[in-house]
């Protein structure tokens, strides 16, 4: 059963994989430093299966693919956000499955292993 991690808006490409990190291609390294600044705790916690659900603006910032690779390295099913960058989207081409909320949908969440929307 997979787990969901909360994130905030505007979450960015060097939120998700740090830039100095953007120099391999190999699946391992790159989810050994997913989410890395913000979530220290993030590659060794995360599961197969796992759901991210965010804000607006997911995925804004500089056109890296790294992104999208890292968040499916570390096993990331699905990505729920309220909006998706479009440098994002284009990034992302066949590497998980993303789903925008609608406007009027309220993220309610009691699970224990949520986490904060502090990176704004």
């Amino acid at each position: 059963m997979g787990r969901i991690w909360m994130l905030g808006d505007n979450v960015n490409t060097d939120v998700i994989i740090p830039g100095r990190y953007n120099v391999t291609t190999d699946r391992t390294q790159l989810a050994r430093y997913c989410l890395c600044e913000v979530l220290p705790e993030f590659a060794q916690q995360v599961r197969v299966g796992d759901v991210v659900i965010a804000g607006h603006n997911f995925g804004c910032g500089s056109s890296r693919e790294h992104a999208p690779a890292a968040l499916q390295a570390c096993g990331v099913q699905v990505i729920i956000a309220r909006s998706f960058a479009r440098i994002y989207i284009s990034a992302r081409k066949g590497r998980c499955d993303d789903a925008r909320i609608p406007q009027a949908f309220t993220i309610v969440v009691g699970a224990t292993n949520c986490l904060c929307d502090r990176w704004r």
